[in-house]
């Protein structure tokens, strides 16, 4: 092993060596910011200079930071210290599959129980279009504390499906994984998907149930050609108490033809479930409606043929409940509001729209008034063929909205071919209220709140404080009026102890009612480090956000700023990507992206994301902040200006706004110009909020550290969120190294 106890890679202390494999040493190490042993894995020093390893090794990283569930290793970190790659996971305490399988046969419900493990872990990676393709005992670890957890994703790639996430095979496919586990089109140099993860699976669960692979030879010429050959053996001729039941699944999984295989990880882990609940159960089959099974869908906005101003409210309130009940299925890849919500009012295709965005299927929806009650038409539209593959009109009672979610919720998946676990359909079926009237202003409250403006999220608090009047107990009315206050916080539309202290209290509630809402856990998560500096109990709610609904794209998008700001920035960039994946045509997303690339300093990527941004909204005046932000610290004054106040234009003459232009004009020496808009702000400030942190700015344009570092006092006493930025903001580069930046950091909580 090639690092010695006590080395420091920023923030770790290595203890000791755990072992070491082809593509990495792993060690025992201390995380001296949190206060807790990891794992930390290093590229060998013989492959550093090897572009192929590093990008497999970073590639793995990468691949880690978009899966996140209970049956998959965690990552926390990566980074290159002294010429030394690494990446920083959970600890686990256990041993490998591979140690286990070497003292004997596994009793076949022991191993059963480990198979369920896998394929669950197997079903969340390619819910999120990522495969495996090295699956073997090596890479399953049995932890002391029961969990089982896939490791190794240094081969893994994302299907074609995700186009935004595809990966060019970083090997030659033949040596892409280890033979005698390997599936024959893999070995024909042919591309691998989920099925090649089971046949793989059918070979660990042999090997599990005899201690011998099905598979065997002298050379790997000899394995590969029994395995493209060869009829499966019987693991019930090595161990005889294996049910038939089991036997057959194995013989399914090990099939020559990925079509023969089972065609998903649910069609696998409910043929593994009927074993263990009962051994003679009827053996598994390949489903017929795996093949026709769709994977992705967009609910375009519900449309009011009449246009009434009254209902367009619940139109789009009625969309979002169902894109939030739909995304909540593992096997179902949903488009978020803010990219269907682009074509609401415009005269589209479902099937043009579909191939825009790379769905498989379209649903779209039509309110019609009724006398008191309300007519729904929905239809379903295959996008391959712009056939018609389901259609439905539902008498609606003006007083069951939620019963009318609730059916949409079951019925889509249904139509979609997607069969639901039990548990699924409970979790769909859940009302958050049995109120009508509660539920109508909770819609009407987040129809404010998608506005983003000062009233509009003014008015959102009205309509979530009537809602709670309605129903005290109403958790997704207590998440909205969180969201709502931490938007006001944010936008520096209310004083951040004010906003930020009323959104912990509302979602504090909303958790406590429903401990499984995403959105809580989401906007918690946001509360706990932009306010309380609570960086660790924010990472704990993101990741509680992600395992509850792995389709709520906010949290991703969330989530990767929090890593960005704590200078995980590669790990920031794919957790924003899998973002983006749900979301491809949000503006938020784009722009989000975009100031992550400029915390990163790649500024003429953060430009062009900026431009995508804007593209698709040449209003958002936030990317203009930003792009004129770029261009002034590349040093192009004049366009940094002109940008500047356009976006000053769009925000009404907004305090932050006008204190980033004072900045770009300190910048280019202009300080007359500069010092007006600091006595403007100061002058602001004594009749309503202005943020000290953009003050401060001014005078780090200005070259002004001590003035700087005084207001950057009196931000952190008002606990400004602006000053999470602290770590990256490329605006602070004039004082790195000034000892007071230093300590800011550290008070603020954040790693050094």
């Amino acid at each position: 092993m090639g690092l010695e106890s006590d080395r420091q890679l920023g923030p770790y202390t290595i203890v000791a060596p755990l072992g070491a494999g082809g593509m990495g040493e792993v060690y025992r190490a201390f995380d001296r910011r949190l206060e807790r042993h990891v794992a930390l894995k290093v590229l060998p020093q013989h492959l550093s200079r090897d572009a192929t390893a590093l990008a497999r090794f970073g590639h793995e990283a990468k691949v880690l930071a978009a899966l996140s569930h209970p049956h998959i290793l965690t990552i926390f970190d990566v980074g290159t210290e002294d010429s030394v790659s690494f990446v920083v996971t959970e600890l686990l305490e256990g041993e490998t599959l591979r140690a286990r399988i070497a003292r004997g046969p596994l009793p076949w419900r022991e191993a059963l129980d480990i198979a369920r493990d896998i394929a669950k872990g197997l079903a969340a990676a390619h819910s999120r279009n990522v495969v495996h393709r090295d699956l073997k005992p090596e890479n399953v670890f049995l932890a002391t504390n029961g969990l089982v957890k896939l490791l190794d994703f240094g081969l893994a790639q994302m299907e074609q499906a995700s186009v935004s996430q595809s990966v060019t095979l970083l090997v030659d496919p033949l040596l892409a994984g280890t033979v005698p586990y390997l599936a024959p089109e893999q070995l024909r140099g042919e591309a691998a998907d989920a099925r090649s993860d089971f046949f793989s699976f059918g070979c660990v669960l042999f090997e599990m149930l005899t201690s011998s692979p099905p598979f065997t030879g002298v050379t790997a010429a000899e394995i590969m050609a029994a395995i493209l050959r060869d009829a499966t053996p019987s693991a019930t001729s090595a161990a005889p108490d294996v049910p038939a039941a089991l036997e057959e699944i194995i013989g399914a999984s090990l099939q020559k033809s990925p079509a023969a295989r089972p065609q998903s990880a649910a069609d696998l882990l409910d043929a593994l479930d009927a074993v263990a609940g009962d051994p003679g159960a009827p053996a598994i089959t390949t489903s017929a409606r795996a093949a026709g099974e769709i994977a992705s869908v967009a609910v375009l906005p519900f449309e009011d043929p009449a246009a009434s101003p009254d209902t367009e409210y619940l139109c789009d309130g009625l969309t979002d409940r169902i894109i939030d009940a739909l995304s909540q299925v593992p096997r179902l890849r949903v488009m978020a509001r803010s990219t269907v919500f682009r074509y609401k009012g415009r005269p589209v295709a479902p099937r043009s729209v579909g191939r825009e965005l790379g769905v498989q299927a379209v649903l779209t929806g039509r309110v019609s008034h009724r006398r008191d009650d309300l007519s729904l038409q929905i239809e379903l539209v295959d996008v391959a063929d712009g056939a018609r593959l389901w259609g439905a009109e539902h008498a609606v009672d003006a007083q069951d909205l939620l019963g009318m979610v609730e059916r949409l919720a079951v019925e889509v998946p249904a139509q979609l071919q997607v069969q639901l676990q039990p548990r699924e359909e409970q979790q769909l079926r859940k009302r958050p209220t049995e109120n009508a009237a509660a539920f109508r202003l909770y819609l009407q409250g987040r129809f404010f709140w998608n506005k983003r403006t000062q009233r509009g999220l003014q008015r959102s608090v009205e309509l979530f404080e009537q809602a709670l009047q309605e129903d005290p107990r109403f958790p997704l009315a207590h998440a909205g009026l969180a969201d709502a206050y931490s938007f006001l916080a944010g936008f520096g539309y209310l004083p951040a102890a004010e906003a930020y202290l009323k959104a912990r209290l509302e979602v504090t509630t909303a958790l406590e009612l429903d401990p499984e809402l995403a959105e809580a856990h989401s906007t918690l998560a946001t509360v706990k480090y932009r306010y309380d500096w609570d960086w660790e109990g924010a990472e704990r709610e993101f990741q509680l956000a992600i395992d509850s609904n792995p389709g709520y794209a906010p949290a991703h998008l969330w989530y990767a700023v929090f890593l960005v700001l704590t200078g995980r920035f590669e790990i920031g960039l794919a957790r924003i990507d899998r973002a983006m994946e749900l979301d491809p045509m949000s503006v938020a997303g784009h722009w989000t992206r975009g100031y992550l690339l400029y915390y990163g300093r790649r500024f003429d990527d953060a430009l062009e994301q900026h431009r995508r941004a804007l593209t698709l909204d040449p209003t958002f005046a936030r990317a203009h902040v930003d792009v004129g932000i770029i261009h002034a610290l590349r040093g192009d004054f004049r366009a940094g200006i002109d940008n500047l106040q356009k976006a000053l234009g769009m925000l009404e003459d907004n305090a932050s706004v006008l204190a980033s232009l004072g900045y770009v004009y300190a910048l280019a020496g202009d300080r007359a110009e500069a010092h007006r808009i600091l006595d403007e702000l100061v002058a602001r400030s004594k009749r309503r909020p202005v943020s000290a942190f953009t003050v401060a700015m001014v005078h780090v344009g200005l070259g002004e550290a001590d003035a700087a570092f005084t207001w950057f006092e009196r931000a952190i006493e008002q606990r400004e969120d602006a000053m999470v930025s602290v770590k990256v903001n490329p605006r602070l580069d004039p004082l790195r190294g000034d000892p007071r930046l230093d300590a800011v950091i550290r008070r603020i909580g954040l790693p050094e």
